[in-house]
């Protein structure tokens, strides 16, 4: 136990000042001037540890208070966790009012890929399997590739002159 293993040091440092003769006045255990020798060394690394480890693992009982603030933070937590963000809540409203039977768009996916990676706990793939990393990336990349393409086949061609990503190359005049 813990009582013994002080109990012991306690008697070891103790015969250390007695054997080389510490004075009683002496407020360190092991003299700063002592420490280079191997036994007081050893002896004065262990009770520092002893102190130090007491000092972190005692800890006077939590109040009412306390107890209560902690359940408030962990359940704050909770919701914080269940509670849709901000963005999902946008969705979900532009998803109803648009109503069923009509296609999302690459951010409702994105954002509905994302609540059920959340929910999930962890990374999943297309169909919902649980797939290491780096497939999942693989695997959610390509996806992104796809809808991309299917999207760009949705768009109608620009008219005439009008820039486009193609034909502007980034400079403006």
């Amino acid at each position: 136990t813990r009582r013994a293993e002080w109990t012991e040091l306690a008697a070891e440092v103790d015969l250390y000042r007695a054997t080389y003769h510490v004075p009683a006045t002496e407020p360190a255990a092991i003299p700063v001037d002592h420490r280079d020798h191997p036994v007081a060394a050893d002896l004065a690394a262990r009770v520092t540890a002893a102190h130090k480890y007491s000092a972190q693992t005692t800890k006077d009982p939590l109040t009412g208070e306390e107890v209560q603030g902690a359940y408030v933070r962990q359940v704050g937590l909770i919701e914080s966790r269940e509670t849709p963000s901000e963005a999902e809540q946008v969705i979900d409203r532009l998803a109803a009012e648009r109503g069923p039977g009509t296609s999302a768009t690459a951010r409702e996916r994105i954002a509905e890929r994302l609540r059920a990676v959340r929910d999930a706990g962890g990374s999943t793939g297309p169909e919902g399997e649980q797939g290491d990393d780096a497939t999942s990336v693989a695997r959610a990349l390509s996806e992104i590739r796809r809808r991309r393409r299917e999207e760009q086949e949705q768009r109608p061609e620009p008219e005439g002159n009008a820039p486009t990503r193609e034909n502007d190359r980034g400079h403006r005049r």
